[in-house]
């Protein structure tokens, strides 16, 4: 559904079985069909105006099993938001949003191959689109396969409602031949897709005495503002032993830090670790250029410590971005800087350092006020050389190279 590999191989399956041959329309021929097709629906009656040419009803089935097997495919073409300002646009993914799906993206390959299942925690700076990567992941396995069970939970009962608006946005804008029948949906409790036997399942953090997804077997989900969970044991008490252990099983941990020493840095420093059912993956603020970017004053120049937050994130980056090396725009750098003054004149520079984190240590912050200055940690954490050293914990005889400057 995800990977390229895993997608080509569903559709030859497809094609053989069925004697085949589908078609890769381009966003722009998909678009211009979709919009014939629309000018057929008769709203009132809620059915079609006339039968369809046999040329529409093929498009309708290409596309539709385009869709099942590359989630990609219908993405790009089926899937509405509504912009910042309120319109309603077809979703085209940020960076910070393509990294995240790209972790994902491998990590469905690696699971078919070694066995396993596709389970992320996805720690970030603030507003980097996790939700909306989340909501179009859920919509696609409700909306294509069968026997599907999502759940959607936030800390609270009003966030978790904001995440299942997003998948209820998707539907409403999905065609009229493509939208599958839904027997009903309870607000901010559940939605219900029969013929499919798909269900939506709509909880929250504040759930007294446990029970998230207790009895029913899960195969894809989105949990975020982990931090801010009054029980966030249940998650892993009563609900992960109903995801099976399957290649098909997604599920997204995600959220900002909240200080240090809680459970979801625990939770995130065991998935980054290795030694954690998750997976582990960052996406720093500097993935969006264009959403965290200030033109600079005439004949600005960076003061030293961006300078070195410059070159931090030079050398951090490639570990972050998926290989690639990233040097901060002019106004990239004045962002980092105004904004990191106006927080350290409030004395509140911890928060910006975990709402604005550059790498995953410096997400986590004391959130208590230590005896040293932040100003002062963070230049040294700007200026600190990696130093590679022997870790002995892994083995007297067989000692571990180690990064000991990036060890959380």
């Amino acid at each position: 559904m995800y990977h390229p590999e895993v997608v080509d191989r569903r559709i030859r399956a497809l094609e053989k079985a069925n004697g085949l041959q589908l078609v890769r329309y381009t966003v722009d021929e998909s678009s211009e069909r979709q919009q014939l097709l629309a000018g057929l629906w008769d709203e009132r009656a809620e059915r079609a105006a006339r039968n369809l040419t046999r040329d529409e009803n093929d498009f309708a089935i290409n596309e539709s099993l385009m869709s099942t097997c590359d989630f990609r495919y219908w993405a790009d073409r089926y899937a509405f938001l509504n912009s910042p300002t309120g319109e309603l646009m077809r979703i085209n993914f940020w960076e910070s949003q393509e990294i995240a799906l790209g972790h994902i993206s491998q990590g469905e390959l690696e699971a078919w191959k070694n066995g396993g299942d596709n389970l992320w925690d996805w720690l970030k700076a603030r507003q980097l689109g996790a939700t909306q990567v989340s909501a179009t992941l859920i919509s696609h396995r409700l909306f294509f396969h069968q026997n599907q069970r999502a759940i959607v939970a936030s800390d609270e009962p009003g966030h978790s409602l904001e995440l299942s608006r997003r998948i209820e946005l998707i539907f409403n804008n999905l065609p009229w031949w493509m939208r599958p029948r839904r027997k009903f949906h309870v607000k901010g409790t559940e939605m219900y897709f029969d013929l499919l036997n798909c269900a939506l399942v709509i909880g929250h953090g504040r759930k007294e005495g446990g029970g998230l997804g207790q009895g029913q077997t899960t195969n894809i989900f989105h949990f975020t503002e982990l931090p801010d969970w009054e029980s966030f044991a249940m998650i892993e008490e009563d609900f992960l032993p109903t995801v099976p252990l399957h290649p098909t099983s997604v599920g997204l941990m995600e959220s900002t830090a909240r200080g240090k020493h809680d459970q979801w840095h625990q939770h995130f420093k065991l998935a980054w670790s290795g030694k954690s059912r998750f997976k582990a993956f960052f996406i720093p603020w500097y993935a969006e250029k264009t959403r965290y970017s200030i033109n600079p004053p005439v004949n600005w120049v960076p003061a030293k410590l961006t300078r070195l937050h410059v070159a931090q994130v030079e050398q951090d980056s490639p570990r972050y971005m998926r290989g690639r090396t990233v040097r901060l725009t002019p106004g990239q750098q004045y962002f980092w800087e105004f904004t990191r003054g106006e927080y350290d004149s409030k004395g509140k520079l911890g928060i910006f350092l975990q709402e604005y984190a550059s790498n995953h240590l410096e997400a986590f912050q004391n959130v208590n006020i230590g005896m040293f200055d932040d100003n002062l940690i963070l230049k040294l954490r700007n200026t600190v050389k990696p130093f590679i050293g022997y870790d002995l914990a892994v083995s007297d005889d067989i000692p571990k190279y180690t990064n000991t400057a990036m060890v959380m």
